[in-house]
Order: C-alpha cells, then structure tokens, then sequence
C-alpha cells in the first residue's frame, strides 16, 4: 500500500507537470520517497504511534531509502489499527540534490497555484 500511494502521488506530480519521466522508473529510482519520507500509516494502539513490535515472525524490514522505517513492516491481523496518511511535501534540501534532473522540473512558476489546490 506504501508503494501503490507513492505511485499515486508520483502520478499527480507528472499530471501537475512537475515531474517528467517513466513513473515505473522513478519507483524503481526510490524518487516517490523523497514527496513522502515518512511511511503511509501508522499503527494505533497504547501510543498514538505505537509501532506494536517487532516479533521474531515479522517480515525483513526493507532497507531501501523511505522503506526501511515503515512502522508497519509487519503482518496486520484482525483487530489491528492503522493509520492511512500519505502526503506529498516539497523539501528543499532532497529536491536541490535528490531528485535526478531527468525526472524534475526546475522552472515550476507556470504552475497554476489553484489547479494543485484542486488536485
């Protein structure tokens, strides 16, 4: 579900004309990561970020970049609450290095500021 939203916000940014490029390969590049740093949701339970432990039949965390701290690298079973809050951000100090110059559109002032509100 974390891929499937940064595929999904990926998207947007291509139709808003901020990104350009193969959307499979920006996945592949880990570029969503850098719209979303932080995981899709969270676990709730004691804590509002109850991370709810990492038992010895928890999957292998992934260790790609934006993957290996999910708070929910771990099998859900019934009863289970999660959070879903993907979100997008701009952060200047990933998009002037991170963001391959094939993929990002430098010159975004022909934006139309109320047609990303919309979106």
């Amino acid at each position: 579900m974390h891929r499937l939203a940064e595929k999904t916000i990926l998207t947007g940014l291509v139709e808003l004309g901020c990104l350009t490029g193969d959307i499979d390969e920006m996945l592949a590049k880990r570029i969503g990561y850098i719209f979303m740093p932080h995981g899709l949701g969270h676990l709730v339970g004691l804590d509002v970020h109850d991370v709810g432990g990492y038992l010895p039949t928890t999957p292998l965390r992934n260790k790609e970049p934006g993957l290996k701290n999910l708070r929910t690298a771990r099998n859900l079973e019934a009863g289970m609450v999660i959070t879903i809050e993907p979100g997008c951000y701009f952060r200047d100090f990933l998009l002037n290095g991170e963001v391959p110059k094939d993929f990002w559109d430098f010159d975004l002032s022909y934006l139309n500021i109320d047609k990303i509100r919309e979106y």
